[in-house]
């Protein structure tokens, strides 16, 4: 059986991976800060989830870096790098999914009417529409030329688009309804359904990179 050939790294590829590392950066520094403030569990699990997502896309670049640049990379050595940016990816998953299950719990057990204005989901919706780029984006550089460090970032901006689309969304029942009873449900039975989501697919991709590097 031939062996497989290595994936074709490109430029375009590396600076992709460098615009989501660099929109991604100020996002945990900010929320760090609003969690301290605030001491909010809910804000402190979101600085876990945002967090984690950012050490997994700053590994994923690393290692797409050093393949494109070392393309005679040894296979075992390869394997073992597009292995190890697939398992960050994957632990990135289930840490924010563990996050949203806190946040979620915590939504549902608070009394206090949600404070979220309309600015808040107009930023919420541009995160949407940027993760959805990026999803995109890796899903035509993924099936153009398969690549295992580019498609566990494709599984990770989709599950980065869905925790979007559900902040979209309670944030908009908040918007136009913000005493309606259906908003502390909405919140959080949706973080807890996006949660469930981004834990089999983080397991999803655990599983994938085993099988891949077998």
């Amino acid at each position: 059986m031939p062996e497989k050939q290595p994936a074709l790294r490109t430029k375009d590829g590396e600076r992709t991976l460098l615009s989501a590392l660099l929109l991604s950066a100020p996002g945990p520094a900010i929320i760090s800060y609003a969690a301290l403030v605030s001491g909010s569990a809910a804000q402190m699990a979101d600085f876990l989830r945002r967090a984690s997502e950012l050490v997994a896309t700053f590994a994923s670049f690393l290692i797409y870096r050093k393949l494109r640049k070392h393309p005679d990379e040894a296979s075992a050595r390869a394997k073992r790098l597009e292995r190890l940016s697939s398992d960050t990816v994957a632990a990135a998953m289930c840490v924010s999914a563990i996050a949203l299950i806190v946040v979620g719990i915590v939504r549902l057990l608070s009394e206090k009417p949600s404070a979220k204005t309309p600015l808040g989901l107009v930023i919420a919706a541009l995160g949407l529409v940027v993760n959805v780029w990026f999803w995109r984006k890796y899903r035509a550089m993924n099936k153009e030329h398969p690549d295992a460090v580019v498609a566990a970032q494709q599984q990770l901006y989709r599950g980065k688009a869905s925790v979007d689309l559900c902040i979209v969304a309670a944030l908009a029942v908040v918007t136009i309804a913000p005493l309606s009873p259906l908003v502390r449900y909405a919140d959080a039975f949706g973080s807890i359904a996006v949660a469930v989501y981004l834990l089999y697919s983080g397991i999803n991709v655990f599983r994938k990179a085993r099988a891949n590097t077998v």
